[in-house]
C-alpha cells in the first residue's frame, strides 16, 4: 500500500489519449474514517496553474508513475455538486476551507 506522500506529484493521465491532465498536488482524505476521497489536481502551463478536483471514484488506477482516469471531464473545479456525492461534498468543503 502506498502512502499519501507517495501519491503527491504523480501525473494524472487520461487513458483514452495518453494526455497528461496535470499532477496530484494534494490528496483529499475523509476526516471521519481516513479514506482517500480524491485529489486536488494542478494543471496548466509554467506560469499558470489551474486547480481542479478528481474524485477517487473517477480514478481508473493508481500506478507507480501515474494516476489514470478516463476522460478529462472527470476533473472539475470546486463548486456546487453536479450530482449527489459524499466525495465531492468533502472535497468541496476542504477546498472552501482552504480558500477562506
Amino acid at each position: 500500500m502506498r502512502t499519501g506522500k507517495e501519491l503527491i506529484g504523480l501525473a494524472i493521465v487520461d487513458v483514452r489519449d495518453g494526455k497528461k491532465l496535470g499532477h496530484a498536488d494534494e490528496i483529499v482524505i475523509s476526516p471521519d474514517d481516513g479514506r482517500l476521497l480524491g485529489f486536488v489536481m494542478k494543471g496548466g502551463g509554467l506560469f499558470s496553474s489551474k486547480e481542479s478536483i478528481v474524485e477517487i471514484g473517477d480514478v481508473r488506477s493508481i500506478g507507480r508513475d501515474a494516476i489514470t482516469v478516463e476522460g478529462d471531464e472527470v476533473a472539475h473545479t470546486p463548486g456546487p455538486p453536479r450530482r449527489p456525492s459524499a466525495t465531492r461534498a468533502a472535497a468541496t468543503a476542504r477546498w472552501s476551507d482552504a480558500r477562506s
